[in-house]
């Protein structure tokens, strides 16, 4: 097309390239515009910048976003708004959280703290109820013999009998006990 051997005479062939090219695609400059848009202030990045998601009220008035409980709060008073209702959390770049609703309302939110054990309103500290694990009886228990002997006279062993019977199997010597256990 245009028979470039040399690089000096692709640089040659360049240069009226780029005037044509210019020429015809290049969009006229004005020298006394900056091209530049001015700067955002923190402020506006901060309103620009945002995540918004739909959320519900639910029936403690409060919001649910990331895990915690939110109220929306204008000035120093909370407000209340009705369960069920949609609204829109806003999360600004800055990480302030703040809610609008439908009749274009904003509020900031006020994180619920969570439930806690102990009342920080009063002096008495509220320890919580261990529970006591379970405990078989030993083997020495009287209510164990009793209970083996009567089970031997409702199969038919005399009375002697099954007594002999639950004192070898339940013996009441410490003893004899340990001598068992090691088995």
């Amino acid at each position: 097309m245009n028979q470039i051997k040399t690089i000096s005479e692709a640089n040659q062939f360049l240069k009226s390239f780029l005037e044509r090219f210019n020429k015809r695609f290049a969009s006229n400059i004005k020298n006394n515009m900056s091209v530049f848009d001015k700067q955002l202030t923190l402020r506006e990045i901060d309103k620009v910048l945002i995540i918004a998601n739909e959320r519900s009220v639910d029936h403690g008035h409060c919001i649910k976003f990331e895990n915690k409980r939110y109220l929306p709060i204008s000035g120093t008073e909370f407000i209340f708004l009705q369960p069920h209702t949609k609204v829109l959390v806003i999360k600004s770049f800055s990480g302030k959280l703040y809610l609008t609703t439908d009749d274009d309302h904003v509020y900031q939110l006020f994180r619920v703290p969570k439930y806690e054990f102990r009342s920080t309103l009063f002096d008495e500290q509220v320890v919580p109820e261990t529970r006591r694990g379970s405990s078989v009886p030993a083997i020495t228990h009287p209510w164990r013999r009793m209970n083996y002997r009567d089970y031997l006279v409702t199969l038919g062993v005399s009375e002697r009998a099954a007594r002999d019977a639950a004192n070898k199997r339940y013996p009441k010597s410490k003893k004899i006990t340990a001598q068992l256990l090691a088995r």
